[in-house]
């Protein structure tokens, strides 16, 4: 699917270690894209540059909530490539403990939530931009969820305001940067399967039979399914959407049809 739509193409995916994030660097890396990883996890990291030794991969190991750190990997990212053509925002997690309703959730939860998913969001978006300004290109794609409507479970504010701001950003970056040839889009997935270890992703593995029901077509997504939907927002095939999310969730948040209950 795609062929090499994206050869010569430099892509940054932040959270590029694991899940989402790792089947995007696979994608951007089969394509002929020079994919750069931007994770904290070393050991997985590593093992991905190694796994796709002759192809152009690379990993830099940082916070995305830090904001100098943010900023010199983006620096390194442009004298060693030349340009920045793409920003994937994937670096994020959904909860610390498990779900908890909003009166039994720790500051220090929802501060690092918020830190990660959004603040560190902001702060790739703030450093790439200028560079695919000049250039007069670039896409940015930013992973949302489908929990910013109240699907999904409940328990997680923290992580649906860090996801719902993220859409907030995309549309206000898309309409600051469509001037210089930049799209900027977001992705909700629905219930997805990823190696990930948190205690709500741990539910859904456990659960996993029972929320496929809960889906239209009955299945979960796969990492790669919603690394194809990256690939083509960041791709030319998709130069005319900005400003737009992607729900890729299998139907999850078609509309409740009380005629499921009366056939």
């Amino acid at each position: 699917m795609f062929g090499d739509i994206l050869k010569g193409k430099t892509a940054i995916v932040t959270g590029g270690a694991i899940g989402i994030g790792e089947a995007c660097i696979r994608h951007f890396a089969s394509r002929g894209a020079d994919a750069v990883i931007v994770d904290i996890n070393d050991e997985r990291a590593e093992n991905i540059v190694k796994d796709l030794s002759g192809q152009n991969v690379c990993y830099h190991a940082v916070d995305v909530s830090d904001e100098n750190r943010v900023s010199d990997m983006v620096k390194q990212v442009h004298q060693k490539f030349g340009k920045i053509d793409i920003l994937v925002n994937c670096a994020g997690f959904t909860t610390l403990t498990g779900p908890r309703l909003v009166e039994n959730t720790e500051k220090s939860e929802w501060d690092r939530m918020i830190n990660v998913n959004l603040t560190g969001t902001f702060l790739m978006m703030k450093h790439v931009v200028p560079y695919m300004k000049k250039a007069r290109y670039g896409r940015i794609v930013s992973i949302s969820t489908i929990v910013i409507l109240g699907a999904g479970y409940k328990g997680g504010s923290p992580y649906a305001a860090s996801k719902a701001g993220i859409v907030g950003l995309t549309k206000m970056v898309a309409r600051e940067a469509a001037p210089y040839g930049i799209t900027v889009n977001a992705i909700a997935p629905g219930p997805t399967k990823t190696p990930t270890k948190t205690p709500t992703r741990q539910i859904l593995i456990d659960n996993e039979k029972e929320i496929a029901k809960t889906v239209p077509l009955g299945i979960l997504a796969e990492a790669e399914d919603i690394s194809n939907a990256v690939v083509f927002l960041s791709s030319d095939a998709a130069r005319f959407i900005t400003a737009h999310v992607l729900f890729v969730d299998g139907g999850t948040t078609i509309p409740w049809d009380i005629d499921a209950f009366l056939s």
